[in-house]
């Protein structure tokens, strides 16, 4: 049985906190956390049980690099009922997660890497919303 994992980013403190599981969550309200007396904004990310070529678990938010022939970097998302990829190119399936992790890199995330989403290229950009 897989370990379900979660990441934590502090969105006051600008920190990410990796932890082994929902019960090390200690929450009043989804999206606080009581940290030294004071309720801190949080973002809640869940491993997605995959991992890229390099080893590293891939996280809802990470921004991850596929390169073939073509390089694309997209964005990991949660989408009711399973996780998928937004890429800033056209022609790849959301579903890329699903079927080649060993060709995907973890560039970054969203919150620590937020300029990664620029596409320098083409003056596009890819957005998490």
């Amino acid at each position: 049985m897989r370990k379900i994992k979660f990441r934590i980013w502090f969105t006051v403190l600008k920190k990410m906190v990796y932890t082994v599981g929902i019960t090390e969550l200690l929450f009043e309200d989804g999206n606080y956390y009581e940290y030294n007396g004071a309720k801190e904004p949080v973002v809640i990310e869940q491993l997605t049980g995959l991992y890229d070529k390099n080893g590293r678990g891939i996280y809802e938010g990470d921004i991850i690099v596929l390169k073939e022939d073509i390089k694309y970097r997209g964005i990991v998302v949660y989408n009711e009922r399973m996780f998928e990829a937004i890429f800033n190119s056209a022609g790849l399936e959301d579903d890329v997660l699903n079927y080649i992790p060993r060709y995907i890199r973890i560039e970054g995330n969203i919150h620590e890497n937020p300029e990664l989403l620029e596409n320098k290229c083409g003056g596009n950009s890819i957005t998490s919303e």
